[in-house]
């Protein structure tokens, strides 16, 4: 069924939405709402299709969420084995949800075909039979800063049987 999502700010149920979606929901199904900017500055907010499924018992599922409106396309680079996890995001864009080894390391977000980094994330853990989602936002060139959010990605609520 068909739901509207409106952005406003806190306290002004009133005034004329900031940003709006209309989408279509399916019964079952998992969703990320996002609010970000555009590349004029102007409040978007976007629906997005989690797929989740089991994943494998030995691998952890990540994807990546490019929310940067100057950053470019980007890589996320495994930086210990200078490993690609991801290539060429482009902004307004998600991945798909990627099987990746488990392990505790630090992340690079470089601009796409770089080896120089714009963004560092330290200690970025990655646990056998879960779900993340790492979330590039900020900017590249003024406030707020380039920033990643790691996000552990959790299905509530009791599972349909």
């Amino acid at each position: 069924s068909s739901h509207t999502f409106r952005v406003r700010q806190a306290g002004k149920d009133t005034e004329q939405p900031m940003a709006e979606n209309s989408q279509n929901l399916a019964a079952g199904r998992h969703y990320t709402i996002l609010v970000m900017p555009d590349t004029n500055d102007k409040t978007t907010v976007s629906v997005i299709n989690d797929n989740i499924a089991a994943p494998p018992t030995d691998k952890a599922q990540v994807r990546v969420i490019h929310a940067s409106p100057d950053s470019g396309e980007v890589d996320i680079v495994e930086k210990s084995g200078n490993k690609k996890l991801f290539s060429g995001v482009n902004f307004e864009r998600e991945t798909a949800y990627t099987a990746v080894d488990p392990m505790k390391t630090t992340l690079e977000v470089r601009p796409e075909g770089q080896d120089k980094s714009v963004l560092t994330v330290p200690n970025a853990n990655f646990e056998k039979g879960k779900y993340y989602t790492i979330v590039v936002t900020g900017h590249s060139k003024g406030m707020p800063n380039l920033q990643a959010l790691m996000i552990e990605d959790q299905l509530a609520g009791t599972p349909a049987t």
